[in-house]
């Protein structure tokens, strides 16, 4: 059985370890391998992978549950809810990207955790502001949505 392991919110190390397998780790493993990995990588795509959809599935529902009394970040929240992908799907679109952005070059880590799905993600913010952009104009809407889904965690 795969280990759940959460990232630390603040210093993205690697805490609480608990028995769980999430049910779509196989499948999107499946679709990652036909990518060409850098030598070395392929051996932590499946605990990467394992820990994104954890990670990614938890924010979501954080998201969806969480309710909010000022309309305009409802309504952003709702909008997000509409267009961000399902787990499955973001984990393997945000594995594709960093292979597709990194994977030729040399610095490219051999460990593929430190590339998986967090909520304090570079990468994550700036896809967030992106979302904020185009549905208002106003990316730093994000921030509020951060706060709602992650203000806790810490």
């Amino acid at each position: 059985m795969t280990k759940r392991i959460k990232h630390d919110r603040g210093n993205n190390k690697l805490t609480k370890p608990s028995t769980f397998e999430h049910p779509s780790t196989g499948l999107v493993v499946k679709a990652l391998e036909r990518l060409h990995w850098p030598r070395g990588s392929r051996k932590t795509l499946q605990e990467a992978v394992h820990m994104s959809l954890v990670e990614y599935d938890a924010w979501f529902n954080r998201l969806r549950q969480r309710r909010v009394a000022n309309a305009r970040i409802k309504n952003f929240k709702l909008y997000l809810q509409g267009v961000l992908p399902l787990p499955t799907q973001m984990v393997i679109e945000w594995f594709e990207f960093f292979h597709h952005q990194r994977a030729w070059r040399n610095d490219f880590p051999k460990d593929l955790k430190t590339m998986a799905w967090r909520p304090n993600h570079p990468h994550w913010e700036d896809i967030g502001n992106d979302y904020g952009e185009r549905w208002c104009g106003e990316p730093k809407l994000w921030d509020q949505i951060m706060e709602l889904t992650c203000g806790d965690q810490e």
